[in-house]
């Protein structure tokens, strides 16, 4: 699995990380199911919070960046790009 360059990405809200995910497993070209036998929440979960049907919970967030190789961290606002 490649990986690409985020670093430094600042997030601005709950809708941005979700696209910004999305982008990420439609450039590794993952399948919703494939993220979900990586460790990451079910592929039900992931289609309906990429739709907007419905939000994703904080633990499931976490686990959809941890299958797609990456982490969602907390940065001092100062230290942000």
């Amino acid at each position: 699995m490649s990986r690409v360059e985020v670093v430094g990405y600042a997030l601005d809200d709950y809708q941005d990380a979700i696209t910004r995910l999305r982008w990420l497993r439609e450039n590794q070209r993952l399948s919703t199911r494939r993220v979900e036998e990586l460790g990451g929440p079910g592929y039900s979960t992931i289609s309906e919070a990429e739709t907007g049907a419905h939000s994703m919970g904080a633990s499931a967030l976490f686990a959809y960046a941890r299958a797609l190789g990456y982490d969602l961290a907390l940065i001092p606002r100062e230290d942000a790009p």
